[in-house]
């Protein structure tokens, strides 16, 4: 049987990794390990893995069935919503939230035998200071923001890519234009995702007599020349 996929879920993950990403500082070009997340234990619906993947420069992204498994399930009440219904009661009934005394029937939430309303009360998903969560309406992401070495060289090379592409569109060369390249300064680059860099770049590396430019990299200063190859 496959599993009906949702459109809204795939752009939640995503609106929340991007969020997670946001607060690391951590540009989109930066490749990250991995992504897991948990959708809402009522929503039977599925995401779009490889959209997620893309949109996030994510190498894997991973599901739980619990969200507990990424961070504490608790209850926030609102006082002013829930307390002309519910009297001095509701005091009571935020401390139990509070304590994690609370019940989940069929989407409902439970608190001291008094039925909450959406208003009223909501889950929320809080973890312990450090971890890298987000949350939006029963759905989680945790986004690893561990960048290795592996992933950080990953990372200057995509940033090398876009800015060869840019010097390329500005010398007025055409897309399908190979170049001769001149580096200095990114030979740790290179030698990791040399493959990479010329082949998006449609380069060949060698001497020319190209204007030089520099690039800033990660607080270094990448030399660029390029131009047109002599076939």
């Amino acid at each position: 049987m496959l599993l009906a996929i949702d459109a809204g879920n795939t752009q939640t993950v995503v609106g929340l990794g991007l969020h997670l990403r946001s607060e690391a500082k951590i540009r989109v070009r930066q490749p990250l390990k991995s992504l897991t997340y948990a959708l809402a234990p009522s929503d039977t619906a599925g995401v779009v893995r490889d959209i997620i993947a893309e949109e996030l420069n994510v190498k894997d992204v991973i599901e739980t069935k619990d969200a507990t498994n990424l961070a504490k399930k608790t209850v926030q009440v609102d006082a002013r919503k829930a307390g002309p219904r519910l009297g001095a009661k509701v005091q009571e009934i935020i401390k139990a939230a509070k304590a994690g005394q609370f019940e989940e029937r069929e989407g409902k939430i439970i608190l001291l035998g008094e039925q909450l309303t959406p208003d009223e009360a909501k889950v929320v998903y809080t973890t312990a200071e450090g971890k890298n969560i987000s949350s939006d309406r029963g759905c989680v992401v945790s986004l690893d923001t561990t960048v290795t070495d592996e992933l950080r060289l990953e990372g200057c090379a995509r940033e090398l890519i876009r800015a060869i592409q840019a010097l390329r569109k500005n010398a007025g060369l055409e897309f399908t234009d190979t170049i001769t390249l001149h580096l200095k300064g990114a030979d740790d680059v290179l030698a990791a995702h040399g493959d990479l860099l010329l082949r998006e770049t449609r380069s060949i590396l060698g001497e020319n007599a190209g204007r030089e430019e520099k690039i800033d990299l990660e607080g270094r200063k990448v030399t660029v020349r390029l131009e047109k190859h002599a076939e």
